[in-house]
């Protein structure tokens, strides 16, 4: 069927397609672990958080 064939080609020239999709979730559970790593610290030892530790936080990158 050409039509389901080019919208194929058509999600996997715009980056949408599964397999993008996947990877964007994989990126999404590296950074939460990321987060979880960094700030458990700060939350369950009662280490005080400043603005030099804010701007350690992880940042997503979306790429």
């Amino acid at each position: 069927m050409p039509p389901v064939g080019i919208q194929a080609a058509l999600t996997r020239l715009a980056g949408t397609d599964l397999h993008a999709q996947l990877a964007y979730r994989n990126r999404i559970r590296a950074f939460h672990c990321d987060l979880r790593r960094f700030y458990y610290g700060y939350l369950f030892t009662d280490r005080p958080f400043g603005a030099a530790d804010f701007a350690k936080a992880p940042r997503f990158d979306s790429r």
